[in-house]
């Protein structure tokens, strides 16, 4: 690796594959500089730390959920879409539970990227994020919440009871229309009647 060119891309592809075997904790920038042919000190050059590295793991794993989000012509069935692809990530990444929790990576830089994204998402439909944002946190949540189950050691009990795949997408489903119901016809916020010091 040394004598190719070496990218963040490369760094965060290599630190993916070494957190499937060895996890989060045990991960070290000494061991994802080994798998990468390089010194430790050169990985420094792209990334900070570790937490730097587990932050844009995050994001990628993000980007790879989106983009599996079929088209749709509505935000309800882009908001389902969405759940059915982070929870297909989950259960393919163990780690992301772990990775979601930790507030080392998962920090305000993350939410403002994932929040961007959304928002981009929801301007397609022309829908205010603002107003919307309670569901796609909902969907995120519910979805996060199943993930520690599948991973977890009670995951056999749990799929002898409820079938996960249904469970979570049927969820999903009844989050979205909860919130389509509840906010058709609520303003955005700063047209609540809030005084203007509260809005700006």
């Amino acid at each position: 690796m040394e004598t190719d060119k070496l990218t963040a891309e490369k760094i965060v592809a290599e630190a993916l594959e070494l957190l499937q075997e060895c996890g989060i904790e045990r991960m070290s920038m000494r061991q994802l500089a080994r798998r990468l042919s390089i010194r430790a000190p050169t990985l420094y050059w792209y990334f900070p730390d570790k937490a730097a590295i587990l932050r844009a793991v995050i994001k990628t794993l993000f980007e790879r959920a989106v983009s599996t989000v079929p088209p749709t012509s509505t935000w309800q069935d882009w908001m389902r879409g969405f759940g059915a692809a982070i929870w297909q990530m989950n259960k393919e990444v163990p780690y992301t539970p772990l990775l979601l929790r930790s507030p080392d990576a998962n920090n305000a830089e993350v939410f403002e990227f994932v929040m961007k994204r959304i928002d981009a998402k929801m301007k397609v439909f022309d829908v205010d994020m603002k107003r919307y944002a309670r569901a796609h946190s909902d969907v995120q949540a519910f979805v996060l919440g199943w993930s520690v189950f599948a991973h977890s050691d009670i995951a056999p009990k749990v799929e002898s009871l409820v079938d996960l795949d249904t469970a979570v997408l049927e969820g999903v489903d009844m989050i979205v229309r909860y919130w389509e119901d509840r906010l058709s016809d609520v303003p955005p916020p700063q047209d609540q009647g809030l005084p203007a010091t509260a809005r700006s």
